[in-house]
């Protein structure tokens, strides 16, 4: 009897070991668990996500655009609304253009026909830059890319990513984009510094040679430099041409087009002078303006040397006399809905600091705009 006792005994105790190690196992899972979710939290609810401008707290210009090659021609950026697609490219005059467009949707595996034309924005003796347009029609789901072919059926499967046009609401006031030039250090912090001093806060860079380690400075320190800088990759294609300021005006205008109320193209070396106040925003809360864009006149200014420590802007005065009266266009994203009339005289200059080692037809002044008002 006593060997039966000993025996369940022993059977009792192997049986509780076991469940005690069983739920040891699954209380050690569970505390895991609770331990993940202590940390990251609960699971998302998609239902609660909501749309966003910014993406890390930087804004959200677009997908990044970056030229590529095709049969006959380059294609660089594209933009869609609800009914076309639009995407800047570049060709070389006398090629062949393409005569189709393809539309890829999420979705599905193949991509849709649209119907394609084509609109010349600009062309010198070599090159044309172009808007190549897609037309679909509307719907709830609106294509990621497009692909472009100059062969009779002949499918591409080089995209072009898209950027949403998005209906936000406006809170920028001003975006200059800035073109590539040569990197200075020197033009580069003195650019931001001043637009910054005149309310920019905006900026978006076309560039080629900015040191990375610059941009990431920037963009970790945008809050408390409270500016908002956004590099963009230039790998044009071709070497210097007209066409590459009208590409970049382009851009600009599709990119910033309703998320900033004004835009201007400006390079490191062009300053914007407001005439009858010391802050842009202080100039169009003052004025109302009913056409898209204002024309900005534009003068030289000679820098004949650089070993002061001064900034461009204070350190020169040397204004070219130019009887040929330049404007660049600074322009309007949203349309102004007061009564107001329209106040004609110019209010803005474009400053352009160029080196220089002859004087020669070049005129000292004081004034730096009083004199051209009255060409």
């Amino acid at each position: 009897m006593k060997k039966y006792q000993q025996l369940f005994l022993i059977l009792f105790s192997l049986i509780s070991l076991t469940l005690f190690l069983v739920y040891r196992h699954e209380y050690n899972r569970l505390h895991y668990i609770l331990e993940v979710f202590n940390f990251f939290g609960t699971p998302c609810n998609f239902s609660e996500l909501r749309n966003s401008e910014k993406v890390l707290e930087h804004y959200d210009w677009g997908q990044d655009p970056v030229w590529q090659e095709h049969d006959n021609y380059y294609t660089f950026s594209g933009f869609i609304n609800e009914s076309c697609v639009q995407v800047i490219a570049l060709e070389v005059k006398g090629s062949k253009s393409p005569r189709k467009c393809f539309l890829w949707y999420e979705n599905d595996g193949d991509p849709i026909l649209g119907q394609m034309s084509s609109n010349v924005i600009a062309n010198d003796h070599e090159l044309q830059a172009l808007i190549y347009i897609c037309r679909f029609r509307s719907s709830e789901d609106l294509p990621y890319a497009v692909s472009f072919t100059s062969k009779p059926n002949y499918l591409v499967n080089k995209k072009v990513t898209l950027t949403k046009i998005e209906n936000w609401p406006i809170t920028i006031k001003t975006t200059v984009c800035v073109p590539p030039r040569k990197f200075s250090k020197r033009e580069f912090v003195e650019f931001i510094s001043f637009h910054r001093l005149i309310g920019v806060k905006y900026f978006i860079f076309y560039q080629n040679s900015i040191p990375n380690r610059l941009t990431k400075f920037l963009s970790n320190l945008a809050e408390v430099l409270d500016i908002q800088a956004t590099f963009l990759h230039w790998n044009f294609p071709k070497f210097s041409s007209s066409v590459v300021e009208n590409i970049i005006e382009k851009d600009c205008s599709l990119r910033t087009y309703k998320k900033s109320r004004t835009r201007v193209v400006l390079a490191l070396n062009e300053y914007l002078i407001p005439l009858d106040s010391y802050s842009l925003l202080t100039l169009f809360d003052n004025n109302t303006y009913h056409s898209n864009f204002l024309d900005v006149p534009i003068q030289k200014i000679c820098i004949t040397s650089n070993d002061t420590f001064q900034p461009l802007a204070v350190q020169n005065k040397n204004i070219l006399k130019d009887r040929e009266l330049r404007v660049r266009k600074f322009n309007f994203n949203v349309e102004e809905t007061k009564n107001t009339p329209h106040n004609n005289k110019f209010q803005m200059v474009i400053n352009v600091y160029e080196y220089c080692s002859n004087l020669s037809g070049w005129r000292a002044q004081i004034q730096l705009f009083l004199d051209i008002q009255q060409i």
